[in-house]
């Protein structure tokens, strides 16, 4: 999974071809014995061939555990196992069964999310009006080397259409090609005009560097108007799937899209 490129034009640290999804449960934090809770994983195109490994470090948490090692675990850390894996198109909703419970083998998922999908799904938001982003995770967005506090649209779109042309160049054999200068300048007419949004701290522990990493940003809802929605409806349906700003292999910059 790792994907540093020394050759890269936009700096050596292309993003990785996976996003987490983690449960939110109201901000639950810790799971009793016999509680369940739930996560998403994507995969993006040609990275999609190493499911099975990622399903060889999902079996590994039922010996090394999950999460901090406390009191009422004797300072071990929770062990689990693992019930279901299912596939899920995330613009239909729909699923299907690839390890049912009590079984071990695993299908390769089959529920792929494509160009053509989305662009039926831009076609559902309004071509001008008001639009409303809901950040359910801390979103992170860095404009020329500083750390935004308000969900301004050039700088978000600016970080989603770059995202989205190092994922697709690198894992795709179809690497779009946009004209990213004027869908910026086009971005920059786009109002912010309603911010509900705050501002969350966190910090993130690696244990092999031993350190920390902010991972904090923005959540909560932030409206937008615009004279024409064309340009940008299939870009803001894709960062709906595959997140948008730093992080998100840790959870962060996931959104929602409210007409």
């Amino acid at each position: 999974m790792a994907t540093l490129d020394e050759k890269a034009q936009r700096g050596r640290n292309v993003p990785r071809p996976y996003i987490i999804r983690p449960p939110l449960d109201n901000g639950k934090t810790y799971y009793g014995p016999g509680e369940t809770f739930t996560f998403d994983l994507a995969l993006c195109a040609d990275a999609l061939r190493l499911f099975p490994y990622v399903v060889m470090a999902l079996e590994r948490l039922h010996h090394e555990g999950l999460g901090r090692r406390g009191e009422l675990n004797n300072y071990q850390r929770g062990t689990l196992r693992i019930l279901r894996i299912q596939a899920v198109h995330p613009l239909s909703g729909e699923t299907r069964d690839i390890r049912p419970e009590g079984m071990q083998r695993v299908q390769m998922p089959d529920l792929p999310a494509t160009h053509a999908q989305v662009l039926a799904e831009a076609e559902q938001l309004p071509v001008a009006g008001r639009l409303a982003l809901e950040f359910h995770t801390p979103t992170r967005l860095i404009s020329e080397g500083h750390t935004m506090k308000q969900p301004g649209f050039r700088p978000l779109l600016h970080r989603l259409i770059t995202r989205l042309e190092q994922l697709s160049s690198r894992f795709s054999d179809t690497p779009l090609s946009l004209d990213v200068p004027a869908l910026l300048e086009q971005a920059a007419q786009v109002k912010l005009v309603q911010n509900q949004t705050r501002w969350v701290e966190l910090d993130s522990y690696s244990t092999r560097r031993r350190s920390t990493t902010p991972i904090g940003g923005l959540v909560g809802c932030a409206v937008y108007e615009a004279e024409e929605w064309g340009p940008f409806r299939p870009w803001l349906i894709w960062g709906s799937l595959l997140g948008v700003g730093k992080n998100t292999v840790k959870g962060d910059g996931w959104y929602t899209i409210h007409p």
